[in-house]
């Protein structure tokens, strides 16, 4: 986690909804912000996606994720100030 990741602008989360019926209900992005909570809009929706395929290629897989967070952990319980 030395590289900074591709999105610095906070959580958010990407609905996809299914058609169902015959009838197309738009992806749906909602944020933690404080000035827009959601987006419907298919270019926004669409960068939105971009950003979470971005992300989950950057990711770190299972395995690799266990050693990161041990690694941590590790180096938390070797600092003076830390306790049980």
């Amino acid at each position: 986690m030395n590289a900074p990741h591709p999105l610095m602008e906070g959580s958010f989360t990407l609905l996809e909804f299914a058609a169902s019926h015959d009838v197309t209900f738009p992806d749906i992005v909602h944020t933690e912000s404080l000035a827009v909570s959601h987006f419907e809009d298919e270019v926004t929706t669409h960068l939105y996606r971009l950003a979470h395929d971005t992300l989950a290629e950057a990711a770190l897989g299972v395995a690799e994720s266990r050693e990161f967070i041990a690694e941590i952990l590790s180096a938390w319980e070797q600092t003076p100030n830390h306790s049980h």
